[in-house]
């Protein structure tokens, strides 16, 4: 059922009646604060219950803090803002090495000739290490990927370039409306080899810092394989050398020197990567190892975080950083600019992994741009109000959304306040508003990597429930 964001701005539902709807459920109060007042003097409230619907179970046991929700509650209108060839030029100057960057056309997408001419270069600077463990990572990875597009018949036909930083644009060969523009710029930040990639497409825009070499730039996907969040519970051998808050400084850092300052990082967790190892043969070729073989290693850091409006960000959660929500699909009657912008496109988000050589990728997903700030303080309901409506909605909930959980039992140890993006069909546009977020305690799933999973997020404004996977209220 469509909603339209302008009745959130219009009217604040009546409430009392919604925790009385919906069947009756086994709610179970293990202890609640003396007072429940959301004012400035009792800001941290505590909730301990358990709720029931004979399937599914939740315990609840969190600390809230309702004093930045007391103290900022923004609506504000946002809009696509994709990154523009000037964009790359300044981005490019501000981080790179002076005179060290140039434009990268990805290997697949070269003249073989070109590919050929890649492979004796790079092959000469190999074996001028007499030490093979002295080889940048970055040289062998790329070599290798070179190496394997001059091995196999390319059926993509080569893109040729001026050597000038703006969007070029590969088409799929079976559907010519479905494209992807892309530029990727190779350059040195302190020495060290970095790329940077700009890809668009009608459902996102993505910038990417990175040092691992991203073959598919029609696909960028590394990024969701090379790293995974752990639980700080275990314990490993690896550390990173860098704490959280180091981390976190030179994401932001990083950011800043880009010119970017309107995200802010959310979440930090402990890391484990993988990269393939390779090898050189004694006829100067490369090979990868078995990928049973892949080293794996747990001495880094993966940062999340999100744009910043007025102290508040949205809460990371599994669905909530996907870079598109439903897949670009060019309809028989439309082209492919007809859904540039629509509820198609994918969140906002920033994420990055940081080890002991300093930020291994930093990605900076579908910008958008404060068109308007339509409220700074909009009323909110009470966090009772909120609270009774969690309760209520386990009588409509499937838990089809949720982690896996043997005996259906979930706990709840954090509830968050935070943004939550809109879309509007009539008015083609989007909006951010203020929310709370019961997120599952996914360490009490057995789960070896984090989960970061909402039993459910509800509208601070009027009470909708809200769903992160596709950006829907009812």
């Amino acid at each position: 059922m469509k909603k339209r964001i302008a009745g959130i701005l219009i009217s604040i539902l009546a409430l009392s009646a919604l925790s009385g709807c919906g069947k009756e459920k086994d709610i179970s109060y293990v202890d609640e604060p003396a007072t429940t007042s959301d004012a400035a003097t009792a800001s941290v409230l505590h909730r301990n219950y358990e709720v029931t619907d004979g399937l599914l179970t939740f315990t609840v046991d969190a600390d809230v803090d309702t004093s930045l929700s007391a103290q900022s509650s923004p609506v504000v209108k946002v809009s696509r803002n994709d990154y523009t060839k000037d964009d790359m030029k300044r981005i490019a100057d501000a981080i790179f090495d002076a005179g060290s960057y140039a434009l990268f056309l990805p290997y697949v997408l070269r003249p073989d000739e070109e590919v050929k001419s890649a492979c004796a270069d790079m092959q000469e600077k190999i074996a001028q290490y007499n030490d093979s463990a002295d080889i940048p990572y970055s040289l062998l990875q790329e070599y290798y990927i070179a190496q394997q597009c001059m091995e196999n018949d390319n059926v993509v036909t080569p893109i040729h370039t001026d050597g000038s930083l703006k969007w070029y644009r590969f088409t799929s060969s079976e559907n010519t409306d479905i494209y992807t523009n892309f530029c990727v710029i190779k350059g040195t930040i302190s020495q060290k080899p970095y790329y940077l990639s700009f890809i668009q497409t009608d459902v996102y825009c993505t910038m990417l810092l990175h040092t691992i070499y991203e073959p598919y730039i029609q696909y960028p996907q590394y990024y969701d394989t090379y790293a995974n969040p752990l639980y700080e519970n275990e314990s490993y051998s690896d550390e990173c050398q860098y704490s959280k808050e180091e981390s976190k400084a030179m994401v932001l850092d990083t950011l800043q020197t880009m010119g970017i300052s309107d995200y802010t990082i959310t979440d930090v967790q402990k890391a484990q990567t993988i990269k393939p190892d390779y090898e050189i043969t004694k006829d100067g070729e490369i090979i990868a190892s078995d990928s049973s073989n892949d080293g794996y290693s747990y001495d880094s850091y993966l940062l999340y975080g999100g744009r910043n409006v007025d102290g508040i960000a949205p809460v990371h959660t599994d669905f909530n950083f996907s870079r598109e929500l439903v897949s670009g699909t060019i309809g028989e009657n439309s082209s492919s600019n007809d859904s540039y912008t629509n509820a198609r496109y994918g969140y906002e988000a920033i994420f990055a992994n940081v080890g002991n050589d300093g930020i291994n990728y930093l990605v900076i997903q579908n910008p958008m741009k404060v068109e308007e700030v339509l409220e700074t303080n909009a009323q909110l309901l009470s966090f009772d109000q909120i609270d009774a409506i969690a309760k209520d909605y386990i009588s409509k909930f499937d838990g089809t959304t949720l982690p896996f959980s043997a005996d259906n039992t979930y706990k709840i140890k954090e509830i968050q306040y935070g943004l939550i993006r809109l879309f509007d069909e009539e008015s083609d546009s989007y909006m951010y508003i203020p929310a709370w977020y019961y997120m599952i305690d996914g360490e009490s799933l057995s789960s070896p990597f984090c989960t970061f999973s909402p039993y459910v997020i509800i509208s601070a404004i009027d009470g909708s429930i809200y769903h992160d996977y596709n950006g829907n209220i009812n």
